[in-house]
C-alpha cells in the first residue's frame, strides 16, 4: 500500500500544474533594487537594445568562443596558443582581440589585431573587466559590454581556472552608457550615470552596495542554473519539469515516509452532532508526527535530495515552528546541519519550538536577526519589526549563499514543496473513494499554499477534468490577506528582494504582518499555481480575524479531542461557517477540511484568548498601499 501511494502522487498535482500553466519556468525574472531612481522608461529601452544588439550575435559568439576555448585548452605553450589565437582572428574578421586569464588575475595569453591594452579583474564571485584608461566594464561570465568605443567583450570559461575573453569589432556603447543605466546579461549589473558599478543580482556585491531603494532591473527567465546556486538540484528539475508525468519517489524517502504516513482522515461525528448540521464533516489529520504538522511530507524529500547531491548543510526558514522542527527532523535523518531563521515573534511565543529544533541537532536564530546583511538592512529600516517569514527567507538564503556545500531548502510557496505534499490529498482521495464519498467542499488554511495544494491536488485535478463540481476553499488570517486583497502580479518570494520574481497574489514584499499568532500564515504572497487558480475562479478565498478563528478552535477541541494549531483553525472555523450554511439552508453536503497541524507548541496563544489580552488586527489601506508600493515597476505589472 505505501508504495502505491506514493507512486500515484505525482500523477494529481502535475495536472493542477499543467492545465494552470503557472511554473516558475513561464515567470520568473532575476531583479535586483538598486538605483535611487525610477527606471521605466530606461527599462524598456535598455531590454530593447539587449534583443538588438546581442540576441542575434550572442549564440554564434559564445559558439565561437567556446571552439577558440577548446582549442586553446589543448595548447602546449603561451606560444602555441598565441599563434592559435592569431589564426582563429584571421579566420573570423569580426573577432579583433583573444586573451586568456588565470583565476589568479594574470593575463596567460594575449592577441589583438589591431593591439588594444586591456586587463582583466576576476574575484571569486564576478568579472570586472577595467581598461587601461580607467573605464568601468558591465559583465557576466558571457557577456560583457565595455564603456568604450567601439569594443564588446565575450567570456566563457575553459575549465582548469582559466577564462577566455573575445573581443568584437563594431559595437558602440558609450551613448547607452552614459544615457542609460541597466544592461541585461542573463545576471544583472547596474552602472550609473559615471558607467561605476551600483548595483548586481550576485547577493554578495548587492550587499556591499548601499543603493537598495527605488529601481527595477529586470533580467532573463531564470534557468536551472540559476536556482541550482540556491536550491538542492532535484527540486529544481521538479520544478522546471512541465512534461514527465510521473516523477519516481526514490525509495530512500519513502522509508522516511513509512515511519508516520499515512495520517489519518476523521469523520468528525461530535462536532456535527454539536452543530446540529445534517452535513458530514471530514477532516485530515497531519499532526501526528513529531513536528505536529504536515510540513514532514516536504522536509524528508529535500533532505534526502540535499545528502544525495552531497551537500553537508542547509538553511531554512520557519514561521510557527512546524517547517523547522520538520527539517531539523529530515536533517537529524539524513545527517545534515541545519540553520534556521524563524520569525522573531513566533521565537517569542513559542519557547518551547527552538528547544525542540535544537534537540535535533539544528541551529536556530530569531529573524530578522544581525547575522546576515539582509537581517541587519531590515531592522535598520524596521528597528521594531516582529518578523516575517519574507524576512527569514532573505536570511536564510543569504547564509547559503555564503556557504559552502549548503543549499537553501523552502517549506511552501513552491510547486515542488505543493507536489510532496499532494500525498495528503491522494490519501484522503484514496480513503473516500473507498467508501464512495465525494466532497462537496474542501477547505484548507493558506499561508504560502503547501498544505492547501497538497490538500486539494487530487480532487482539482478531477474538477478541471470535467469530472467533480467541488468548491476549494481557502482561509487566511485578516491580518495578511493576500488572497481577498492581494493583487496579482509578479513579486520577490523574499524580503530582502533576493528571489526571482514569481507572479501571484501578493501584499508586496515590503508588506509586514501584524503579530498574528497564526505565524504560519505570516507570508506576503501565495503559490504561483493556487495564486491562478484564484485568479481563474476555481479556488475560493475569505479571511477571518483571530479571535473568531481561536472561537472555533475551542468549539472543535471540546468535542473532537484535538488542540488544534491556529493556522489549522482558520480551516476548522471555515468548515464550521460551511456547515451550519448547510442546517439553515437543511441540505447534506459533504464538507473535508484540512487539519495541518496539533497547537501543543501554541500555548501562549491559546493562554491569551483564554485571558481576552488576544486583539485583532486587519491592514488598513494605507498598510496595504505601503506593501504594494514595494511591488516591482516593471511592465508585466502594469
Amino acid at each position: 500500500m505505501p508504495s502505491i501511494r506514493v507512486k500515484t502522487t505525482v500523477l494529481i498535482i502535475l495536472i493542477v500544474v499543467a492545465v494552470t500553466v503557472t511554473t516558475f519556468v513561464s515567470g520568473m525574472y532575476f531583479t535586483n533594487l538598486t538605483l535611487r531612481k525610477t527606471l521605466e522608461q530606461d527599462l524598456a529601452f535598455a531590454i530593447g537594445i539587449v534583443n538588438d544588439l546581442v540576441g542575434a550575435q550572442m549564440n554564434l559568439i559564445k559558439t565561437e568562443a567556446a571552439t577558440v576555448a577548446d582549442q586553446l585548452a589543448n595548447a602546449g605553450s603561451a606560444e602555441e596558443t598565441r599563434a592559435l589565437m592569431k589564426e582563429r582572428i584571421a579566420a573570423l574578421p569580426h573577432i579583433l582581440g583573444l586573451a586568456v586569464f588565470d583565476r589568479e588575475e594574470k593575463l596567460v595569453a594575449n592577441y589583438t589585431d589591431p593591439p588594444h591594452n586591456h586587463g582583466l579583474r576576476i574575484s571569486d564571485k564576478y568579472l570586472d573587466i577595467v581598461y587601461n584608461e580607467g573605464a568601468t566594464m558591465i559583465s557576466s561570465p558571457f557577456f560583457c559590454a565595455v564603456r568604450n568605443e567601439s569594443i564588446m567583450d565575450v567570456c566563457t570559461p575553459m575549465g582548469d581556472g582559466n577564462i577566455l575573453a573575445v573581443s568584437i569589432s563594431g559595437q558602440t556603447f558609450t551613448d547607452t552608457l552614459s544615457r542609460h543605466t541597466l544592461w541585461r546579461t542573463g545576471k544583472i549589473f547596474m552602472l550609473n550615470e559615471e558607467g561605476m558599478l551600483v548595483g548586481s543580482t550576485y547577493p554578495e556585491i548587492a550587499a556591499a552596495l548601499d543603493h537598495y531603494s527605488d529601481g527595477v532591473g529586470v533580467g532573463a527567465e531564470a534557468d536551472a542554473a540559476d536556482l541550482e546556486a540556491v536550491f538542492c538540484k532535484e527540486p529544481v528539475k521538479q520544478e522546471l519539469d512541465e512534461n514527465t508525468r510521473l516523477i519516481p519517489i526514490p525509495e530512500g524517502i519513502q522509508d522516511f515516509y513509512r515511519a508516520y504516513r499515512p495520517s489519518p482522515l476523521i469523520r468528525a461525528y461530535y462536532l456535527e452532532r454539536a452543530l446540529g448540521t445534517p452535513a458530514e464533516i471530514y477532516y485530515k489529520f497531519e499532526g501526528t508526527n513529531t513536528s505536529g504538522s504536515h510540513k514532514l511530507n516536504s522536509a524528508g524529500p529535500q533532505a534526502y535530495y540535499a545528502k544525495e547531491e552531497g551537500l553537508t548543510s542547509l538553511t531554512t526558514e520557519t514561521g510557527a515552528g512546524q517547517w523547522g522542527t520538520a527539517m531539523a527532523m529530515a536533517c537529524g535523518f539524513y545527517d545534515l546541519a541545519l540553520t534556521v531563521y524563524m520569525v522573531k515573534i513566533s521565537a517569542e511565543q513559542k519557547p518551547y519550538r527552538k528547544a525542540l529544533i535544537e534537540t535535533y541537532g539544528a541551529n536556530l536564530i530569531p529573524s530578522p536577526s544581525t547575522t546576515t546583511e539582509v537581517g541587519r538592512k531590515i531592522l535598520e529600516q524596521h528597528p521594531n519589526t516582529t518578523g516575517s517569514l519574507g524576512c527569514a527567507i532573505s536570511e536564510a538564503i543569504e547564509t547559503a549563499i555564503k556557504t559552502e556545500k549548503c543549499r537553501y531548502v523552502l517549506g511552501s510557496v513552491m510547486n515542488h514543496v505543493m507536489l510532496h505534499q499532494s500525498v495528503i490529498g491522494l490519501e484522503a482521495k484514496t480513503a473516500l473513494d473507498k467508501y464512495g464519498i465525494k466532497p462537496d467542499i474542501i477547505i484548507g488554511c493558506a499561508g504560502g499554499g503547501s498544505n492547501l495544494g497538497g490538500l486539494i491536488a487530487p480532487f482539482m485535478g478531477d474538477k478541471l477534468a470535467g469530472k467533480s463540481n467541488t468548491r476549494f476553499i481557502a482561509v487566511e488570517p485578516a491580518s495578511c490577506p493576500s488572497l481577498t486583497r492581494g493583487r496579482y502580479a509578479y513579486d520577490f518570494g523574499d524580503t530582502g528582494q533576493s528571489t526571482p520574481l514569481v507572479k501571484m497574489m501578493t501584499l508586496g514584499s515590503g508588506f509586514i504582518p501584524s503579530a498574528n499568532h497564526a505565524g504560519g500564515l505570516r507570508y506576503h504572497g501565495m503559490n504561483a499555481t493556487l495564486s491562478k487558480l484564484f485568479h481563474d475562479g476555481h479556488l475560493e478565498a475569505r479571511s477571518e480575524i483571530q479571535t473568531d478563528v481561536f472561537d472555533a478552535a475551542v468549539r472543535f477541541m471540546k468535542v473532537e479531542g484535538i488542540l488544534p494549531a491556529p493556522e489549522s483553525s482558520h480551516a476548522i472555523k471555515a468548515a464550521i461557517d460551511e456547515a451550519l450554511e448547510c442546517k439553515r439552508t437543511n441540505e447534506k453536503k459533504v464538507i473535508l477540511f484540512g487539519l495541518s497541524g496539533t497547537g501543543f507548541f501554541d500555548m501562549t496563544a491559546y493562554q491569551a484568548y483564554h485571558d481576552k489580552t488576544m486583539s485583532d488586527y486587519i491592514p488598513n489601506e494605507e498598510d496595504l498601499a505601503r506593501g504594494f508600493a514595494s511591488l516591482p515597476d516593471i511592465p508585466q505589472n502594469k
